[in-house]
């Protein structure tokens, strides 16, 4: 009977330590066998939980490892962010007093179109200050004579193709297009045959 009774209490020791190891706080204590040699009972209030093992940790890691670069691969890429050149500027047609000085030439005034690519000034000759002349760059520089010698030309309006000059006395136009004199109904005049750089 006495070797029974060490049988269960080993038993019943084997059962606190084993009850002890996977134990947490929201369990109840194990009540101590009675020194009267009693079975001590074993109350538990939920089911042990073994601690998770390293071989469990290890699969959770990679399961979540593998969920996130699922989530990443299947996430839109940013798109590059397209820009565009700014838009040049065109200026307005533009008259003048301030222009550019050419060989042989006096300039009065000049007008110039961006959106044309044209300029246009107008003045005298250098070495005939009485023969009145337009010079009109465009692909290149040509210079045009006035049909009679009038002295200095002045811009005074455009209305392109259309190039209103006058003097004093004069008043005569100019055709960009056809490069020709006009009086002021818009006849054709003769002119001088341009010289190619002024």
């Amino acid at each position: 009977m006495r070797s029974l009774q060490r049988t269960i209490n080993l038993s019943v020791g084997l059962l606190l330590i084993l009850a002890a190891c996977g134990r947490t706080n929201n369990q109840p204590a194990v009540q101590p066998a009675s020194q009267s040699g009693q079975i001590a009972v074993v109350h538990t209030a939920t089911a042990l939980v073994p601690s998770p093992t390293l071989a469990k940790k290890f699969v959770f890691d990679t399961q979540v490892a593998i969920s996130i670069a699922t989530e990443l691969s299947l996430s839109p890429t940013p798109r590059p962010i397209v820009t565009f050149p700014p838009t040049p500027t065109i200026y307005p047609d533009e008259l003048s007093n301030s222009c550019e000085l050419w060989r042989n030439f006096i300039p009065s005034n000049c007008w110039i179109s961006e959106r044309r690519n044209v300029a246009v000034q107008a003045g005298t000759q250098n070495i005939d200050p009485q023969q009145g002349r337009i010079l009109v760059y465009n692909d290149g520089l040509a210079a045009y004579d006035t049909p009679q010698r009038i002295g200095s030309i002045k811009i005074h309006t455009v209305n392109y193709p259309i190039v209103d000059v006058y003097t004093n006395t004069t008043h005569l136009l100019f055709n960009l297009e056809t490069r020709q004199w006009l009086d002021p109904l818009g006849t054709v005049l003769p002119s001088l045959t341009p010289t190619a750089t002024p």
